[in-house]
């Protein structure tokens, strides 16, 4: 049996109200609504065929359709293959992990090549409700999300 649910595109963003970056103290970036904005960045930035390679990595494949269908003639794609990937694909189902480099977090990652010795990193990540993340048909049952931890390691 095919569970019809499954979290959202870019839904590790909308785990989150704030994500906050500082250096020493020192805040560098503040991010708040990161779903909607790190959303809204990912279809002006990535190609299409990002989803198809690492972006899944990052639960980024765009939905095609409004509605949460993985069968039938016309499914959503988007959500079929997340679905794939974390409910049917792993053991045991449900578990999965995700890499999102902070360049698609913070706009100041992009330009800084350097590396920073010496100094404190702080990524603060504000947790808000599941609600956001979550994707699914209307007679399904609600369900929560347990994370585990999260690890910011840099990308040279």
């Amino acid at each position: 049996m095919n569970d019809v649910i499954m979290l959202t595109n870019n839904a590790m963003m909308d785990l989150f109200s704030n994500i906050k970056y500082q250096l020493s103290g020192q805040e560098i970036e503040s991010l708040f609504h990161p779903a909607q904005a790190t959303t809204m960045l990912g279809l002006l930035n990535f190609q299409d065929d990002f989803q198809k390679s690492t972006g899944l990595n990052q639960l980024w494949f765009k939905d095609s359709r409004t509605v949460a269908a993985i069968a039938g003639n016309n499914p959503n794609e988007g959500f079929k293959i997340r679905q794939k990937y974390i409910i049917q694909k792993p053991d045991p189902k449900g578990t999965f992990s995700f890499r999102v480099p902070l360049k698609h977090i913070f706009g100041f990652c992009n330009d800084y090549e350097k590396v920073v010795y010496g100094f404190k990193h702080q990524l603060t990540l504000v947790r808000k409700g599941d609600n956001d993340a979550i994707f699914r048909a209307a007679a399904t049952d609600a369900v929560r999300l347990f994370c585990q931890s999260f690890l910011g390691i840099c990308h040279m």
